[in-house]
């Protein structure tokens, strides 16, 4: 599949979606699955203008569109950050583990909703 499809944008019908708060700061992951793969995934983001974050949550999107959805349990915040171009380190690790974070948390979501 290519990677070049992705929206960015949470699909209306998400499976699962959640949210992490770091201060200001505010992350909603969610996404779609077709047989346990990510098939739509998207994001919000407080501010709208943190680049930074942005970037590591659109760089996350692309490494784990069309992949199993256990793929997110094998990331760090350093895969990211191979993906992006930033020169302040500290706030993109941050922002790594924060959109980490919210996505992981959506699929232990989801995953509880199918054990239901």
């Amino acid at each position: 599949m290519e990677k070049q499809n992705i929206s960015y944008e949470i699909p209306e019908d998400a499976e699962a979606i959640s949210a992490v708060q770091d201060g200001d700061r505010a992350f909603i992951f969610g996404f779609k699955s077709h047989r346990k793969v990510f098939s739509q995934l998207g994001f919000i983001m407080v501010p709208e203008d943190d680049h930074v974050l942005r970037s590591c949550a659109e760089a996350m999107c692309d490494i784990i569109y069309m992949e199993a959805l256990l793929k997110i349990m094998t990331l760090s915040p350093q895969d990211i950050l191979a993906h992006i171009d930033t020169a302040d380190s500290e706030a993109a690790e941050r922002n790594a583990a924060m959109v980490l974070t919210a996505a992981r948390q959506a699929v232990t979501d989801y995953a509880g909703k199918l054990e239901k």
